[in-house]
């Protein structure tokens, strides 16, 4: 039985979105670092360093308030929510925050959005 032509349309939109999800992980997982790859395999998430501080941020993978920011003690001091413009599939937004945090952390908190960790 072959599907009416109107549902093959209306699912070609799903399929390419399924498919963009799919390589934007494939990205982001080809920029992680072995152990980075191993912690999102594993429980959803990855450690961060950032580039001015040193500070410990762990980006999870969320769609929104997904960044926390430790201190030395591993206390969860701030969460982060800054995302790049655009309807970006989920792999995408967690390299760019990788990255953003990697290479230019004090701007890229400039334009986040801070939140108390008990908030």
């Amino acid at each position: 039985m072959r599907l009416p032509r109107i549902f093959i349309r209306l699912l070609k939109p799903l399929k390419e979105r399924r498919l963009a999800e799919q390589r934007a992980y494939e990205l982001l997982r080809s920029h992680l670092s072995r152990t980075q790859r191993a912690q999102f395999d594993s429980f959803g998430r990855f450690d961060v360093i950032g580039s001015d501080t040193g500070r410990l941020y762990v980006v999870r993978n969320l769609t929104s308030i997904n960044i926390d920011e430790f201190d030395t003690d591993g206390v969860c001091t701030m969460k982060w929510c800054f995302v790049p413009s655009g309807q970006l599939a989920q792999g995408d937004v967690l390299l760019a925050q990788k990255l953003a945090l990697e290479c230019f952390e004090s701007e890229a908190l400039l334009q986040a959005r801070a939140y108390r960790p008990n908030a």
